[in-house]
């Protein structure tokens, strides 16, 4: 398979999901005149930009990340902790890219009006932000919140979404690095999920 990053069309992304010790994990809806996913519940993240840069990733996410792929570990983990902060208003932790674990990448399926390849990374939330932080994003996202396993069934959750959320409970409650991480992305008109 040619590598996505090739395609112009393709935007490379970064997500973080943070999960609290009660399951809850921190979400925000998107705006419903939104271009991409319209009022779909989403983890905070969004696309790489140059200068995006992040230091302290722990050598196995970092040798994890790198596997087909040709995009800086660096970069995306930069990409995934500066979108946490414009979206939610809370700030990485000193250190807070050593407890980052790489569990998912999805890529858009053609026809979309927005496409892109996106790494999924995840963390137990104390370890990367202060708890007692206030939550106040740009509002690119709306009702910005915890949302706990038993909400989950009322909101509105694209495909890679929730197979992601169930990627985090599989992890749970340590969230350590799996040796390999689905590639969700479009085939033959249909969505495969391969390991890697």
């Amino acid at each position: 398979m040619a590598s996505p990053e090739a395609d112009p069309t393709i935007r490379p992304a970064a997500t973080l999901i943070l999960r609290r010790a009660d399951g809850a994990v921190l979400m925000g809806q998107r705006a419903k005149g939104a271009v991409f996913m319209p009022g779909a519940y989403v983890f905070p993240g969004g696309g790489i930009e140059a200068g995006d840069h992040a230091e302290g990733l722990a050598p196995d996410v970092e040798a994890r990340l790198s596997i087909r792929s040709t995009l800086s570990p660096a970069a995306i983990v930069g990409a995934a902790f500066r979108e946490l902060e414009e979206e939610t208003g809370l700030t990485a932790l000193p250190g807070a890219a050593s407890a980052l674990r790489y569990v998912m990448r999805a890529l858009t399926p053609p026809g979309r009006p927005r496409r892109f390849d996106a790494r999924i990374l995840a963390a137990k939330a104390e370890a990367v932000v202060d708890m007692d932080a206030t939550i106040a994003g740009d509002g690119e996202l709306g009702r910005i919140r915890w949302i706990k396993p038993d909400q989950r069934a009322d909101l509105k959750l694209a495909f890679p979404t929730a197979l992601a959320l169930d990627e985090i409970d599989a992890l749970a409650p340590d969230i350590a690095q799996p040796d390999k991480v689905p590639f969700l992305h479009p085939a033959g008109g249909q969505n495969r999920i391969d390991h890697i």
